[in-house]
């Protein structure tokens, strides 16, 4: 896009093109549009330590400076550009004060169309949105992760504090984080108490002084995972330190880095302790958040029943239902009897029995008759029984 064929045009002030070539004009916007978005995914002083953050300003005119041509001169266009095509907004709409970031992008775009572009303000700060949304959706993703599988409330409070500890490998600063949980409270994915720096997930529900002390337990329990494994390190350093201070025969210093290694043992052996005793708080309140759900399963159980019994009604009016609804079959059984007499209803066991005798009979009959019986024997094989007597006598003898 930017090919030497074109780089002059583009640095231009190329704002005479919307009358006399829109097309040109728009293919300029959208050359300078691409670049502006590659670049903001690369650690450029663009952004300076903001991944989220444009600023307009005359480092921006720096940033994008060339020695044969100087900075772009349809700068103003360019931005204006921008916001009217959603890929960046005021950072003002963000505030907490201010006309919600969507409806108030919105409103600037209708604005933008009716007047050309949209009004821009020189040395403000611009959110670029496709980073944003990309960013907050990674951040959303792994605090969906952490509370899967769980309904209850404690399991989906997060303190600002644990989020950026989780989120670390992300790179992004205390802003952005700032700006990508906006943005998410802002599509209705979770709750941000801006100001007390918490985060309910999943919740249409404002962030209650519950939630807030669920946080602050979390936070205190972060703050003490975060000492333990700094006093852990220095015990350990101190150990390697005292070793090779005694090989070398320092005995004063190795003492004084002993001495040292036992405050921050009693001082870890203390925040260890805080640590569980905050744990257990944790546990407390996560159990006391099920007897409440029980609570709340049987008073549910409890009226779903009184309202099924109500509709039956008492006992009394139950017996006299059934002894209606047998009275009812007798006389079904009596109308029956008058229209179709039967001779004789009963049944004889006798005749039963016979009836089971003969079908077992049949059955070992069909038995022989489906036996594989050769008619003749071999001579050898098969004797008279007179013959047979004989030579047993003679045997005998």
């Amino acid at each position: 896009l930017f090919r030497p064929s074109r780089i002059r045009s583009l640095y231009s002030d190329f704002t005479r093109l919307k009358e006399i070539n829109h097309d040109g004009y728009i293919a300029n916007l959208e050359a300078w549009k691409k670049l502006i978005l590659d670049m903001t995914n690369s650690p450029v002083p663009l952004l300076s330590h903001d991944r989220t953050i444009l600023r307009i300003s005359p480092e921006l005119s720096h940033a994008l400076f060339i020695d044969e041509l100087g900075p772009p001169k349809a700068l103003h266009d360019i931005v204006s550009y921008l916001i009217d095509q959603h890929v960046i907004e005021p950072l003002s709409s963000y505030d907490a004060h201010t006309t919600p970031g969507i409806i108030g992008y919105l409103l600037s775009s209708i604005k933008g169309l009716a007047s050309g572009f949209t009004q821009v303000k020189l040395n403000q700060e611009y959110i670029i949105i496709p980073k944003v949304s990309s960013l907050s959706t990674e951040i959303f993703n792994l605090l969906s992760a952490k509370c899967s599988g769980s309904d209850l409330d404690i399991d989906k409070v997060f303190p600002v504090s644990e989020i950026s500890h989780s989120i670390k490998d992300l790179k992004i600063t205390a802003t952005d984080l700032d700006i990508c949980l906006l943005y998410l409270s802002k599509s209705g994915k979770l709750m941000y108490d801006r100001h007390a720096g918490v985060v309910k997930l999943h919740s249409k529900h404002n962030i209650t002084k519950l939630d807030l002390h669920i946080a602050d337990v979390k936070s205190a329990i972060l703050n003490a995972d975060t000492k333990i494994h700094s006093l852990s390190v220095a015990i350990s350093d101190a150990t390697e330190k005292a070793r090779d201070c005694a090989e070398k025969g320092n005995r004063k210093e190795a003492l004084h880095i002993l001495r040292v290694r036992k405050i921050k043992e009693k001082s870890l052996s203390s925040y260890l302790n805080i640590r569980e005793k905050y744990e257990e708080i944790l546990s407390g309140i996560e159990r006391s958040y099920l007897n409440v759900q029980q609570a709340n399963a049987l008073e549910s159980s409890k009226a779903a029943l009184s309202q099924l019994n109500s509709e039956i009604g008492s006992i009394e009016n139950i017996e006299n239902l059934v002894d209606d609804v047998s009275e009812q079959i007798a006389v079904s059984d009596e109308i029956s009897h008058t229209i179709a007499p039967s001779k004789d209803s009963s049944i004889e066991e006798e005749e039963l029995e016979e009836e089971f005798a003969q079908l077992v009979l049949e059955d070992q009959r069909s038995k022989l008759d489906n036996l594989n019986v050769p008619e003749t024997f071999p001579d050898n094989e098969v004797k008279e029984p007179e013959q047979q007597d004989k030579q047993e006598e003679a045997s005998e003898d």
